[in-house]
């Protein structure tokens, strides 16, 4: 987000673009996306899909996928299979 000059129109989309890959790690697949009854009685899919996504309960458990499948990122993978396997990764 760093710029020569001020570009603050960009701010809102890169900040809900990280919000919702910040959710895509834990909340269930099917919350992050429009149904198909949602899809036809829709006319901006695009805002409708915005408007779903920012008023996600996410800190209701019920939205959460399982502790089995969220993604904690490669560097969490790396550190579990060092421990697992006994090597000295870096």
């Amino acid at each position: 987000m760093q710029s020569e000059s001020p570009k603050l129109y960009l701010l809102y989309e890169r900040i809900f673009t990280t919000y919702k890959t910040i959710l895509e790690c834990f909340a269930k697949p099917e919350l992050l996306q429009l149904t198909e009854d949602e899809k036809n009685s829709r006319k901006d899919l695009n805002l409708d899909l915005e408007n779903k996504i920012l008023n996600l309960e996410y800190e209701n458990k019920q939205h959460h996928v399982s502790i089995e499948e969220i993604y904690l990122g490669g560097n969490v993978i790396s550190l579990l299979l060092k421990q697992y396997l006994g090597m000295n990764w870096k």
